[in-house]
């Protein structure tokens, strides 16, 4: 009987372990080759920069949660200008990122001053779904994590003013594994059921 209000949440394990590193100080180019070399993020890691796996994260909650909600709804503000995006090979890319350095680094400096740290934040409520770079005060469940961590924070009649918190890790080979391993339990469980009731029937 309780309704979902609002969902607020940094949904990408992968954009968390960039901005972390950002806001720790390091180069935006140096954080995106690690997070490459390390497998956290897709082997094209401009998979993860445009934000098309949040904005699909987002809507897939929403939905779950009630909302009436498309992908071409969620207003999702690019990370990366369009010439890095569309840059034709990933070594054209990589040799273009260092020229964002000084800009994250002042972003994040400029964070530092208030107390705040870089975070890619999603977030929807009845007025709509949006997924953006945020400036977070440090306080709030969204900027504690680290890492390769995911939160997600809910808001609903019943919890409004203490919400719920959903918080783990959610990118890198050992995470990736472990889902893809329960997927195909999942699915051997569907067919070995499916077999049994078949012969049942017979």
């Amino acid at each position: 009987g309780d309704r979902i209000l609002e969902m607020e949440g940094a949904l990408s394990g992968t954009l968390t372990f960039i901005f972390d590193e950002v806001n720790r100080g390091r180069g935006f180019s140096q954080a995106v080759a690690e997070a490459r070399d390390r497998g956290i993020s897709e082997p094209d890691p401009r998979d993860d920069l445009r934000l098309t796996d949040v904005v699909r994260k987002l809507v897939i909650l929403g939905r779950e949660a009630g909302f009436d909600i498309e992908p071409e709804q969620v207003l999702a503000n690019p990370i990366l200008p369009p010439d890095l995006l569309e840059a034709r090979t990933l070594d054209d890319f990589f040799d273009m990122l260092p020229a964002l350095d000084d800009q994250f680094a002042e972003r994040s400096a400029n964070a530092r001053e208030q107390d705040c740290r870089l975070v890619c934040t999603a977030r929807i409520d009845s007025s709509g779904a949006s997924v953006t770079l945020d400036t977070v005060e440090k306080d709030r469940p969204t900027a504690r994590i680290i890492g390769t961590e995911n939160v997600l924070v809910i808001r609903s009649q019943r919890y409004s003013e203490f919400p719920i918190l959903i918080q783990g890790p959610g990118a890198g080979p050992k995470v990736t594994a472990a889902g893809l391993m329960t997927d195909l339990v999942a699915a051997s469980e569907r067919v070995t059921h499916g077999r049994r009731n078949t012969s049942d029937e017979s």
